[in-house]
């Protein structure tokens, strides 16, 4: 999968409300693509308050399966909204309530993405979502 095409659904996904990063993930071998996803800190746990899905903190709501999958239906909401075709929507996410930061390798300097760090950092989580 291009960087580019990447970096599109990252722009649009990212503009779900309940989301504050997020990693496309593609594989030539795979029909679907991925996702990990970190929830806003500030907003996540009222936003899934709000959405019917009261109980536990920031932590514990990412291990959620139905905090998952209505993360996974809002980001698809928006990326029907943007215009992604169906074959650049995420089948897949995992959620992370630890941002990523520069301290940790995950960011540039200017806060972008390092690709190559999270795919190697999500690794085994990216098989897990292809059931690998």
């Amino acid at each position: 999968m291009s960087t580019s095409l990447q970096k599109k659904i990252e722009n649009v996904y990212v503009k779900a409300d309940c989301v504050m990063q997020v990693f496309v993930h593609g594989e030539s071998l795979q029909a679907t693509l991925v996702c990990i996803v970190v929830p806003d800190p500030e907003t996540f746990v009222q936003w899934c308050n709000n959405n019917g899905l009261q109980g536990g903190d920031l932590a514990e709501l990412c291990k959620r399966a139905d905090v998952k999958k209505a993360v996974l239906d809002e980001m698809n909401r928006v990326g029907k909204d943007s215009k992604l075709k169906s074959f650049e929507m995420a089948k897949n996410i995992r959620l992370d309530h630890e941002p990523w930061t520069v301290e940790n390798d995950l960011l540039t300097p200017t806060f972008k993405s390092k690709r190559p760090q999270l795919q190697k950092f999500y690794e085994s989580e990216i098989k897990e979502m292809y059931g690998q």
